[in-house]
């Protein structure tokens, strides 16, 4: 890229959230970083750009570098779907759009929805989308649960019932026909998740990481505690979201839970 005479190479991915540019880590001398974000809001239309450096913490924050603009906070617009965020502190992955896409398009007229790790929405505002009749979105981060409320309203979703606090805490007791489980590492949740399915059973999103995009040993493990849990899964779905890593895959596997 060639700017006010001066010669620099510029990453050639990018990704724009709302109106924010999110560029990935690359090297350039620190004076360029301003010129370099200029253009790129210039010409993609966007009022800040970032450099992209991380997430850590339980809560999944970004980490990035502000190069041009200050107000990071945006409202993205997807599948008819408003999301205001804060890229600064929350992420918001765009590999998941065919997730999120597929969510809202599910038929879950007259159920009862418990996301157990709503964040902003990711997953609950598809599933409000899908005509739910209730959905209990749970979220222990403030910041994140701030910006949930936030999306309610903009989406007019009155079928959101936010619950501010930890999911295994705040989750109401054998309730739900559908539960999102749209977050890693949580097999310890997942006896939680059964607790709060109805006496019938019902269905559970759950998201994690398997390498190979083999699943055998993950169901296995599921099986195993919904067994333990009184609870039988009678079929299951694979769909793969997204490559993670080298030789990992984020899968999602609906899983049809039935009483025993």
């Amino acid at each position: 890229m060639h700017e006010r005479g001066i010669f620099f190479k510029t990453p050639r991915k990018w990704e724009k959230i709302g109106n924010v540019v999110i560029l990935p880590p690359f090297g350039a001398d620190e004076f360029l970083l301003p010129i370099i974000g200029e253009v790129y809001a210039r010409v993609l239309g966007a009022k800040a750009v970032a450099i992209y450096e991380g997430i850590s913490g339980e809560y999944r924050e970004n980490s990035v570098i502000t190069i041009w603009g200050k107000d990071t906070e945006t409202v993205h617009v997807e599948n008819g779907i408003k999301y205001t965020i804060d890229v600064s502190k929350l992420m918001f992955s765009s590999g998941n759009v065919d997730e999120r896409i597929r969510i809202s398009k599910l038929n879950m007229s007259d159920e009862t929805v418990m996301d157990m790790f709503s964040g902003i929405g990711y997953f609950t505002l598809p599933a409000a989308k899908a005509g739910a009749k209730k959905i209990y979105a749970c979220e222990k981060n403030p910041v994140a649960f701030y910006y949930l409320l936030k999306n309610r309203e903009l989406n007019n979703m009155s079928n959101i019932a936010p619950l501010f606090g930890d999911n295994r805490i705040v989750c109401p007791l054998g309730v739900a026909d559908r539960i999102l489980m749209g977050y890693f590492d949580t097999f310890d949740f997942f006896y939680y998740a059964l607790q709060y399915l109805n006496n019938e059973g019902g269905i559970i999103h759950y998201h994690d990481l398997v390498r190979g995009k083999d699943e055998s040993e993950l169901v296995r493990k599921l099986r195993a505690e919904a067994d333990n849990s009184g609870f039988k899964i009678a079929s299951y779905k694979k769909r793969v979201v997204k490559s993670y890593a080298p030789h990992v895959w984020h899968v999602v596997l609906d899983l049809v839970i039935e009483k025993k």
